[in-house]
């Protein structure tokens, strides 16, 4: 058994290239950074421009000791900070799934 973090978040007019990249970006970095294998997308059907983030985790407490991590690690606030006005406010959603 194993979990998975979902993110999504719905693109803001006329950002999605610059989303892409930044997916790309936070994807590579969580992977590389905190051991977390993560991977992003692109919704191809229902609410359009919306993109996904997928990221594995043996179990809880794995995803709480990267989540601490990501609160205090300098490389990963910066990049967040980048995404500022990337996505329509409000939209960012996260759910916890237990893989069975």
């Amino acid at each position: 058994m194993a979990i998975r973090f979902h993110r999504t978040g719905l693109i803001a007019t006329g950002k999605g290239p610059e989303v892409a990249a930044f997916a790309a970006e936070v994807s590579a970095y969580v992977t590389e950074t905190f051991g977390a294998p993560t991977v992003w997308g692109m919704q191809v059907g229902g609410a359009y421009g919306t993109v996904h983030w997928f990221t594995e985790y043996a179990d809880m407490t794995e995803l709480g000791a990267v989540g601490a991590r990501t609160l205090t690690d300098p490389g990963y606030l910066a990049l967040m900070a980048k995404g500022a006005g990337l996505f329509v406010q409000g939209s960012l959603e996260d759910a916890i799934i237990w893989l069975v």
